[in-house]
């Protein structure tokens, strides 16, 4: 025998009646002689060699394979359908007793081949095909017919009903094949014949099916309290259909898992994690298929048992036993083996129309034996894990309830009119719970025995963080007995990668930040990058995890908890503690090499611990780098407070070098509040642990984030007593800083000549400590205000130097900033087209930077050049714009100054009612803000003759 099967396509021809006694022997050798004459030019047309095609000899007939490569589509066509036409023609000229008539049968499957012959199941059913009575007897029920075509179920399925080669589907009748053991549905065409004859009905009719036990009906009753998943419902009753397709952008499916190369089983997998609901779901839709009559010949059920608390899964021999008893077999004839088993199982749903749940599987390998080969039946299995490795299964996972459904669930356990009174601690309930059914469920319950209770009760238990888990218990229901059962099973495989994401699992949970991407979590464990995303999705397989996208990893509210009391059972504080250090430091370290992208040379002036600045990520670019600021950025604000919690225990500085080296965050990006609460957390943390300097880095910082929430006089307080501290440790660098910052905000506050001596004394000290980089920073904003006090020659001096010196250092974040300051100048005189080359440049370098706010600067002034010049569709566009990006910032400052340079432009081209309606928006905001610029806008404001409202007439007065 050859080592294993081939895959070939079989072609069988036989003469009908050829040893009927009015033929002679003359007369059958010219019959033979015809036969394969029109073999080979159906061969011919087909444009098979004789190496694609071997030949088989039967007297009478004969056999045709095709190699593995031949589709057997050309089987059908050209190769049948030229053998018959050839048939009808021969028949015309034949005398009459020379007629003949074929048989043809078409089929296709896995053939074993020796020295003497063919064997397998693929050819032994196209023998009983070509040899079956029923073929005889439609060839003999339709005289005027030369040939009858005979196609198995899987050709059909596979090449017929897709009208693949210009078939007509259509043509094609059912028959029942009953041969020996055979005993199968087929299909027929008579070629040739201008309509299909009506078949007799015992050949069209399935079997009568033998005497045996009563229909299957083993569901378990549906949940009472199922409530929404109509999109999952939806999606299960369009899969679980027999021959159904495998969604919205369903392919050819793969073969099934029993090798079958006809129509597979339909199966269909749901996953989720403990309590999500998979296995109400499945019972729902199984119920309601059932009694919708889609599955008449039963409904089979077996738990096995991967999510019982202290139950093995149950194994396949089993399974299969239970299984093969509700189908009505003696138990004394069940096989004591697996496969034995399987085998004796599939042969007895075979042509059954089926449903068969498997809840709660373990994984594939459990659930492969107990599946069935008939494309009549449908399984539908649920599982804590995504069951990958299960071939042409639909997978369908399950997420929490939306607010909602989730809500309506805790309704119907607790009392409707009970939530709807009080609504807001119901959603507490629902959103303390995560969403998870099986959580919401427990909380519903535990009402619904406290009659009495009002559901803000139970929403102030299950506040506390600590005592959640324990809240959630209701009689033999348990959240964290349904998790056990998930983190047992990894504990228990044989494979150490899994025993390794249990030793993992706990420390992951541990940072206070919302997700967790691979890096970090390398560092947080201490392991190689390799290990610890191998980790990462074994804890995701084992539903423990979620990756909402590639590449992140967080947990479910509820599972985080968990986690957190299983760390602390594991690893003795000092452990964790050092885990939370590793990853703030990875923080730390990441985002100064991130400000060193963005700004070159800051790091060579800061007292940055150097424990903390080396070891993180690096970045090409400055894309790279501000991508990654921003990603990271709630993980970021999470990480300093949980720091500053940890001290002593977590050195102090730690989490004020973070601080410090995620400014360029919160002002690049607009997060003034994230930035405020961070340098409010450190300076509080510096003060307590009397360290100065510290103290210095977060006053300058919070100063610069008051000013841009126009919070004036905050700012200065803050500026002025880091600028103290600075100058009792002789830290020029820090002096600087806060010089420069003090000069911006008098500069907004109209106090020019104290921002200038500022500034000025800023860009001296700067100098002398030769710090070129963050000169050209200072220039910027001496510029600024030059302009701004009218000394625009000062201005454009200081400008150009900035712009020439960070060219130099190819610091693009100041230079852009030089360039729009310098656009604004030439602007002032008038200078367009200077004006637009610097702020388009500066505008593409800020863009490129993720710098919302700088963008916005640029658009005003562009917006203001294009008016000047009488472009006011291009000056609309651009303000349009940089208000959009301004509001998104909370920039009510910048709002109200870009609305009103828009009302002027809309004015202009006659859009009267747009205009006054912009100006209005801009008078409002003006009157919140306490600046001499806002001032002066609210005057002009005032002076534009605005629709009258009720409020105004004193604010004109």
């Amino acid at each position: 025998m050859q080592d294993g099967p081939v895959y070939r396509g079989i072609l069988g021809v036989d003469i009908a009646g050829f040893n009927r006694t009015r033929w002679t022997d003359p007369i059958r050798r010219r019959l033979r002689e015809r036969l394969y004459e029109l073999v080979d030019h159906a061969l011919a047309d087909a444009e098979l060699t004789t190496a694609q095609a071997t030949r088989s000899d039967r007297g009478d007939g004969l056999w045709l394979l095709v190699a593995p490569e031949v589709s057997t589509a050309r089987l059908l066509h050209p190769l049948a359908s030229r053998l018959a036409s050839g048939v009808a023609q021969g028949n015309l000229h034949a005398p009459a007793q020379e007629r003949m008539r074929l048989r043809v049968v078409v089929h296709a499957g896995e053939l074993l081949q020796d020295s003497h012959g063919h064997a397998g199941a693929s050819w032994n059913l196209a023998a009983r095909l070509l040899d079956a009575e029923a073929t005889r007897a439609v060839l003999m029920a339709c005289p005027a017919a030369d040939v009858i075509m005979l196609v198995s179920e899987q050709v059909h399925d596979g090449v017929v009903r897709h009208d693949y080669e210009g078939i007509d589907a259509a043509g094609w009748q059912p028959v029942w094949i009953h041969a020996k053991e055979t005993d199968t549905r087929a299909w027929v065409h008579l070629p040739g014949q201008a309509a299909q004859p009506t078949l007799p009905a015992e050949l069209v009719a399935p079997p009568t099916p033998r005497a045996g036990p009563a229909v299957p009906r083993e569901l378990p009753r549906p949940a009472a309290d199922f409530t929404g998943r109509a999109d999952e419902l939806a999606t299960l009753r369009k899969l679980l259909r027999p021959g159904s397709p495998r969604g919205p952008h369903a392919g050819p499916r793969p073969a099934s898992p029993t090798g079958a190369r006809g129509r597979p089983v339909v199966i269909t997998a749901i996953d989720g994690m403990g309590g999500i609901g998979k296995s109400a779901l499945a019972l729902q839709i199984a119920n309601q298929l059932a009694d919708a009559g889609s599955f008449p010949d039963g409904q089979l059920y077996v738990n096995l048992q991967a999510a019982t608390p202290g139950l093995a899964p149950l194994e396949p021999l089993d399974a299969l036993g239970r299984l093969l008893r509700a189908l009505g077999l003696d138990p004394a004839l069940i096989p004591s083996s697996v496969e034995e088993a399987a085998a004796r199982f599939r042969s007895l749903v075979a042509r059954r129309r089926l449903l068969i749940l498997l809840d709660n599987a373990h994984n594939a390998e459990q659930v492969l034996p107990l599946l069935p080969a008939s494309p009549t039946c449908a399984v539908l299995i649920t599982s804590r894990q995504v069951l990958s490795t299960l071939d042409g299964a639909d997978p369908l996972h399950l997420d929490v309830l939306p607010e909602r459904q989730a809500l309506e669930l805790l309704g119907r356990c607790a009392g409707r009119k009970r939530v709807a009174a009080e609504p807001r601690a119901a959603a507490a309930v629902a959103r303390l719970c995560g969403g998870l059914p099986l959580a919401i469920r427990i909380a519903g319950a535990r009402l619904a025995a406290r009659p009495h209770w009002p559901v803000e009760a139970l929403a102030e238990r299950l506040s506390d963080a600590t005592g959640r888990l324990e809240e959630l218990r209701a009689g033999e229901l348990a959240v964290h007995a349904s998790f056990d059962v998930s983190l047992h099973a990894l504990n228990e495989s044989p494979d150490p990668v899994d025993r390794d994401a249990v030793a993992a699992f706990g420390l992951l949970s541990l940072p206070d930040g919302p997700d967790l991407e691979v890096a970090a979590a390398a560092r947080l464990l201490d392991q190689p990058h390799a290990s610890t995303s191998l980790l990462l999705e074994r804890l995701v397989d084992a539903q423990l995890l979620e990756t909402p996208r590639p590449g992140r990893y967080q947990f479910h509210d509820l599972v985080r908890l968990y986690a957190r009391q299983h760390a602390t059972r594991q690893h003795p504080e000092r452990e964790r503690l050092a885990a939370l250090e590793r990853l703030v430091g990875f923080y730390s370290a990441t985002a100064w090499r991130n400000l060193e992208v963005q700004d070159p040379g800051t790091l060579a002036q800061t007292h940055a611990d150097p424990r903390w600045t080396h070891g993180g990520l690096r970045f090409e670019d400055e894309v790279m780098a501000v991508g990654w600021l921003k990603t990271e950025r709630a993980n970021l604000v999470a990480a300093v407070a949980q720091a500053a919690r940890a001290t002593p225990a977590i050195p102090a500085k730690l989490a004020c070098d973070l601080t410090w080296a995620v400014y360029s965050l919160w002002e690049t990006h607009g997060y003034w509040h994230d930035g405020l609460q961070a340098n409010q957390t450190v300076l509080a943390l510096a003060r307590h642990t009397n360290d100065r300097a510290a103290q210095a880095h977060a006053l300058n910082d919070l100063g610069a984030i008051l000013r841009y929430l126009g919070r004036y006089a905050e700012a200065i307080t803050c500026l002025q007593e880091g600028l103290t501290l600075s100058r009792e440790l002789s830290d020029r660098w820090s002096q600087a800083h806060s010089l420069n910052r003090l000069g911006v905000v008098y500069g907004q506050l109209g106090r020019f000549t104290d921002a200038i001596a500022q500034l000025r004394e800023a860009l001296a000290l700067l100098r002398d400590l030769r710090d070129r980089h963050h000169q050209t920073a200072i220039l910027a904003d001496l510029g600024r205000v030059y302009g701004q006090a009218g000394q625009h020659e000062a201005a454009i001096t200081c400008l150009q130097e900035g712009v020439t010196i960070s060219r130099e250092l190819h610091n693009r974040l100041h230079q852009a900033q030089n360039l729009q300051a310098l656009g604004a100048i030439y602007e002032q005189l008038g200078r367009f087209t200077e004006a637009v080359t610097s702020l388009q440049e500066g505008l593409r370098i800020f863009r490129e930077f993720g710098n919302r706010s700088r963008q916005a600067d640029c658009l005003q002034s562009l917006g203001m050049v294009h008016a000047q010049l009488g472009q006011f569709t291009e000056a609309i566009a651009c303000l349009r714009k940089g208000l959009a990006l301004r509001r998104e910032l909370s920039d009510r400052r910048g709002q109200a100054a870009t609305l009103q340079e828009l009302g002027d432009a809309l004015q202009a081209i006659g859009q009267h009612q747009q205009a006054q309606a912009v100006w209005q928006e801009a008078l409002a905001i003006c009157r919140t803000l306490e600046t001499p610029e806002a001032d002066g806008l609210r005057a002009r404001l005032i002076a534009v003759p605005l629709p009258q409202m009720p409020d105004q007439q004193e604010h004109r007065s």
